[in-house]
């Protein structure tokens, strides 16, 4: 009985957290391949990513904030890896670049993972994850402010567009107290022609849709 009635509450008082809100709506970009939930119409901000391996690569940051949340949407185009490496190649006097974006690509997660561990005061969840069976990292963190994140990593590389290898890096931030963000499991992988993807299993490059 005891159990029944947390229960009940639970779904009473969810509903009115920033998830559920009126006003969320998803966001598409088809030229960066993805769908996304957001509050409002996010600010985009252009950026160069260095990645571990000495390459910089372009990217884009969509950022909205609601009621002290701030929900972030971090994509790597990780297609320009013929240009991402001159200056490392050049000291090293050698144009095998396609070796360092192959080690970039596959240790993308791992390695935005990483940096965020290092930033946070405390991980309190760090598990594999999937969206549609694109797989990646989820982690929780507390924060030097008290303020907990909800963070999922992904790499999307489809194996039927060569021009579609990106890293999705979403962030949901909220004060302590309040109900916590699944923005980050709200992302969707889009085709060429703005098709939602789902495969079949993990790892696997067959299409349920």
């Amino acid at each position: 009985m005891i159990q029944r009635n947390i229960f009940i509450i639970f779904i009473f008082f969810f509903p009115f957290s920033q998830s559920f809100s009126q006003g969320w709506f998803t966001y598409s970009d088809q030229e960066w391949f993805f769908s996304v939930n957001f509050p409002h119409e996010p600010e985009i901000e252009e950026i160069i990513y260095p990645s571990e391996w000495g390459g910089f690569y372009p990217g884009r940051i969509y950022r909205a904030e609601l009621n002290n949340q701030t929900f972030s949407l971090t994509v790597i185009n990780y297609n320009e890896d013929e240009t991402a490496y001159d200056d490392l190649l050049d000291s090293l006097n050698t144009d095998d670049y396609f070796s360092l974006s192959i080690y970039d690509r596959k240790g993308s997660i791992a390695y935005a993972a990483r940096n965020i561990r290092l930033r946070a005061v405390d991980v309190t969840y760090d598990a594999w994850g999937h969206i549609n069976f694109v797989e990646g990292l989820q982690l929780h963190t507390v924060n030097a402010d008290d303020s907990i994140s909800h963070i999922g990593i992904y790499y999307h590389s489809n194996q039927q567009n060569v021009n579609n290898n990106y890293l999705y890096i979403l962030e949901g931030t909220t004060p302590k107290d309040y109900p916590p963000s699944f923005f980050y499991q709200s992302i969707g992988f889009l085709d060429e022609n703005g098709n939602d993807i789902r495969y079949d299993s993990p790892g696997s490059s067959v299409r349920r849709r």
